[in-house]
């Protein structure tokens, strides 16, 4: 392990692991040793465990990609607020994909990056809860850099680099990352909740768009998306009616 000191509130202190089971679960071990202060990374080469959302498996191959995990604690956060750690952080990356490609990047709910119709990066935040607060949460980031070639049981994958041709100094793009990633924290801990949800209303993927979605129980539909309520869940125009879905019960057919 080797540590990398960088002068922020996030990223104040970088751990870097040349390989991890998952910077999720590390990040854990860390809260429940109390080993590690609000803001600290733990950052890797190479997941043997790394996971994404419902149980999937993250795959990245060794040195080529971003796979880190934030580390966030006693951040006064109510619980019926806590997609709020979803929005600045998609919306962090969102603008790191923009800016480094010069070019559109959108937020595909809840949380995955998208460059045209093709995920660039994934996200998996986990919460604990104390007495109806956020006690702490743990924000496992995935994001495709350097890797050109992707398993063909991944249906959308894209990098930075398959779309440049360009490979990338990995330090410099998590430079940048937490730059932006406390950027947009700055303003949830100042309560500007409404700017952020405005910002994730504009960079939402097919927003305003007729899309075909898929029900738990294979029915497919068509719906306008319209943005998210309070809580996170999706707001559908299906025909004359606002609809809302949680995230288990809908999938994008894309």
């Amino acid at each position: 392990m080797d540590t990398l000191h960088i002068n922020n509130s996030i990223g104040n202190k970088v751990l870097y692991f040349e390989e991890l089971g998952s910077t999720n679960d590390k990040s854990f071990e860390l809260i429940k040793s109390e080993s590690a202060e609000s803001g600290t990374i733990v950052y890797t080469d190479y997941q043997n465990k790394g996971r994404g959302q419902i149980g999937k498996y993250w795959e990245s191959e060794k040195g080529k990609n971003l796979l880190l995990s934030l580390l966030l604690k006693k951040i006064g956060l109510e619980v019926e607020n806590q997609f709020l750690i979803s929005i600045f952080t998609s919306l962090a990356i969102k603008d790191l994909v923009q800016e480094t490609l010069q070019m559109n990047a959108t937020i595909k709910w809840p949380n995955d990056i998208y460059v045209a119709d093709r995920k660039i990066c994934g996200i998996l935040i986990q919460n604990s809860i104390m007495n109806k607060l956020i006690g702490a949460s743990v924000i496992g980031i995935g994001l495709n850099v350097n890797q050109s070639k992707f398993s063909p049981s991944l249906p959308n994958p894209c990098s930075l680099k398959s779309i440049t041709g360009e490979e990338f100094p990995l330090e410099e793009i998590l430079e940048k990352l937490i730059q932006l990633l406390k950027k947009y924290y700055d303003l949830l801990l100042k309560g500007q909740y409404v700017e952020l949800i405005d910002q994730y209303h504009n960079a939402l993927y097919r927003k305003g768009i007729e899309t075909r979605f898929k029900k738990p129980n294979g029915q497919s539909f068509e719906g306008i998306i319209k943005g998210i309520d309070p809580s996170g869940k999706l707001q559908l125009k299906i025909k004359d009616k606002i609809e809302s879905f949680g995230f288990h019960e809908l999938k994008y057919i894309i």
